[in-house]
């Protein structure tokens, strides 16, 4: 599950069909799905689901969906078990993929490692 920054959505995904997902927003003060999704990833038991600030994108690990266009984009080296955080903006995103740090701005579809000299 995510929630949005203001609180008043929660995305959660379930299994759709033909092996795909579905991704659920939840508005909290109508308290009711507003819109789903489909997905062409099959849920994780442990996926991580962020949302960003304006709720306009939704990383579901190992890929970015644009809310408002149903659009996913692969994220390069991702995987289910990565993890993901949007900056204070919500115009970059950061994600781990093995050892390695990248950002990816949703708005270019630009994508580049971070080297932090850390040790493994």
């Amino acid at each position: 599950m995510g929630m949005s920054a203001d609180g008043r959505t929660v995305a959660y995904l379930t299994a759709g069909k033909n092996g795909q997902g579905d991704v659920h927003l939840y508005d909290m003060y109508q308290q009711k799905v507003s819109k789903t999704l489909n997905i062409p990833i099959q849920p994780a038991t442990f996926q991580a689901l962020v949302l960003s600030h304006d709720s306009q994108y939704l990383a579901i690990m190992p890929l970015l969906l644009n809310v408002g266009t149903g659009k996913t984009t692969p994220l390069a080296g991702a995987n289910s078990s990565s993890r993901a955080i949007f900056s204070a903006n919500g115009k970059t995103l950061f994600f781990t993929a093995g050892h390695q740090l990248y950002r990816h701005e949703p708005a270019t579809g630009q994508q580049q490692a971070i080297n932090l000299s850390l040790p493994a």
